[in-house]
């Protein structure tokens, strides 16, 4: 008897023109940008195979045709990936909605082509399914390039640069705390209603 595996979908939103990138993504989309001479989607796919996704759909716009070679080249027959046309000034929304009949999964990945990350998003991946959430935001910490001034009862404590921290505060709503978002999250499917490409 074949046992088959169970599907789990990730959705890696590869249309975007990387124009953060500067002249990096001018020649190429920002998925496929090089890092110790690996594209990026090359790592993405890599790590998200290790924490046992094995559905893959990519949303395609700018130089997708760069993005569906890269594919054929080096993951040919070694995932199930289908790869979508869907625009290229599609907003991330509407991206979504026109690929979400491919979805095989309850719940699925969601993340940005540059996403690049070391931590168990099995067990988030398992725990959000535990729990039934309909969505789990992944935050990560950020490292502040200039100097940050820590003040503890209206005290400077420290001048410090490099400082690394997990949210800020709103100066504008006094109990908002903002996390830094990954460009990771976990949906379940029915969150995609008709309404969603808006």
């Amino acid at each position: 008897m074949i046992r088959h595996e169970k599907l789990r979908t990730a959705i890696i939103l590869c249309g975007g023109r990387g124009t953060r990138l500067g002249v990096l993504s001018e020649k190429n989309p920002k998925a496929l940008v090089k890092i110790q001479n690996k594209e990026i989607l090359w790592y993405i796919i890599n790590i998200l195979r290790k924490n046992k996704f094995n559905h893959f759909i990519l949303p395609l716009g700018y130089r997708g045709e760069q993005i569906k070679k890269f594919i054929e080249k080096k993951f040919k027959k070694k995932i199930n990936v289908r790869t979508v046309n869907t625009g290229v000034n599609s907003s991330i929304s509407l991206r979504i909605y026109k690929v979400k009949k491919y979805i095989k999964s309850d719940n699925f990945l969601l993340l940005n082509g540059d996403s690049i990350f070391d931590f168990d998003l099995n067990k988030i991946y398992k725990k959000h399914e535990k729990n039934k959430y309909k969505m789990t935001f992944i935050s990560s910490s950020y490292s502040a390039n200039f100097g940050t001034i820590g003040i503890q009862n209206k005290k400077v404590i420290n001048f410090q640069r490099n400082f690394t921290f997990d949210y800020v505060k709103s100066r504008d709503k006094k109990n908002l705390i903002a996390y830094i978002y990954s460009g990771i999250s976990i949906m379940n499917k029915k969150t995609l209603n008709k309404n969603f490409k808006k």
